[in-house]
């Protein structure tokens, strides 16, 4: 029951505070985009923008202390798991639905204020990306050979089933452990190999800015997918060390928590630092490519990941037919999940 407890609402707070984080990131200018919209630097502390922000944080701010609130009858419920189980995803499709419905609100709000001040970024003239940072892309991300690393921590529980006595390390345990730490690694280096084939991106018509801003983006989400990576594998093995692994999943899902947003805020620090004041003479207003602010519908766009403008990380491009692809599955999946789950309940 301990356990149950301890992960139902361990995960349910990650998950509240993830979503929390990565609202105020979507609240903070990031080059020229705030709330999901192309803004001029003079537009970004003009009053009426300023006041939709703040609306628009104790808004978020609020719908957490609910949510916060509605964990708690999750104890109660445990002696009934198929009721906890409805009641947990209940809570996570209705906190996601709640926050992408907050989001288009007051991103709707934003590009409205937008369109009645003619605040558009830039002439509307294309410039072609940096011919030399285009040169020096695949320079930007860090090697790949250091997926090595969590490859090699997770053969420690391999060699250790050899010479500990069975009792100790069971060989089944070792086996899932070893495929389930090794699929997540697989996922991240796919993760990685994403962020590499990502488009180098015009900032502004200098050259060093270009290269910079571009080889920061590069360098320090594949760093972190690196680092995600060993987390995972060292989470893996600590877990069959373990007697109580519910403890470890708290600070682990934190830890991630943490590397992802570090990598965001200094990505963000350095865009914001070197942007302000620059030309913009030139198109970076791809707002009519987002639907939204959430979902990125561009087919003249072939790359299947861009940068979210809501939030931390990066989102598909549903105009091509990956993205679509993606989009079946999640939905799919989704709807499996619901309709297991209800099955469970009503069997029950």
């Amino acid at each position: 029951m301990t356990t149950l407890m301890i992960t139902f609402i361990g995960t349910a707070l990650i998950v509240l505070i993830a979503l929390y984080v990565s609202s105020q990131v979507g609240a903070r200018p990031n080059g020229n985009v705030l709330l999901g919209v192309s803004l001029p630097d003079h537009a970004l502390n003009d009053r009426a923008v300023t006041a939709i922000v703040q609306k628009y944080r104790k808004t978020y701010s609020l719908y957490t202390l609910i949510f916060l609130l509605l964990i708690i009858p999750m104890p109660f419920l445990l002696r009934y798991f198929p009721l906890v189980m409805a009641y947990y995803f209940l809570w996570l499709i209705a906190l996601t639905v709640l926050k992408l419905r907050t989001f288009i609100k007051y991103f709707s709000q934003m590009h409205a204020l937008k369109v009645e001040n003619q605040w558009w970024v830039g002439s509307g003239r294309m410039i072609s990306i940096d011919t030399e940072v285009s040169r020096l892309k695949d320079t930007f991300m860090v090697s790949k050979q250091w997926f090595l690393l969590p490859l090699a921590i997770l053969i420690v529980p391999l060699a250790g089933s050899i010479f500990a006595p069975q009792e100790l390390l069971p060989q089944s345990a070792v086996t899932i452990t070893t495929i389930t730490g090794l699929i997540i690694v697989i996922l991240f280096l796919a993760a990685y190999l994403g962020i590499g084939k990502m488009r180098t991106k015009t900032y502004s018509e200098h050259t060093e800015i270009n290269l910079y801003l571009n080889h920061i983006f590069k360098n320090q989400w594949s760093k972190c997918m690196i680092i995600l990576s060993v987390l995972s594998s060292l989470f893996s093995v600590v877990s069959l060390y373990i007697n109580r692994i519910e403890i470890a999943v708290f600070p682990y899902l934190l830890f991630l928590v943490f590397v992802i947003v570090l990598s965001h805020n200094k990505i963000q620090r350095e865009r914001n630092r070197l942007l302000r004041g620059e030309n913009e003479d030139m198109n970076k207003d791809d707002d009519r490519y987002w639907i939204g602010g959430v979902l990125y519908n561009n087919p003249n766009d072939r790359n299947l990941f861009v940068e979210k403008r809501l939030g931390i990380g990066m989102t598909m491009n549903i105009g091509i037919l990956g993205g679509k692809l993606i989009i079946v599955g999640i939905v799919l999946l989704l709807f499996g999940t619901i309709g297991l789950t209800i099955w469970t309940v009503l069997g029950s």
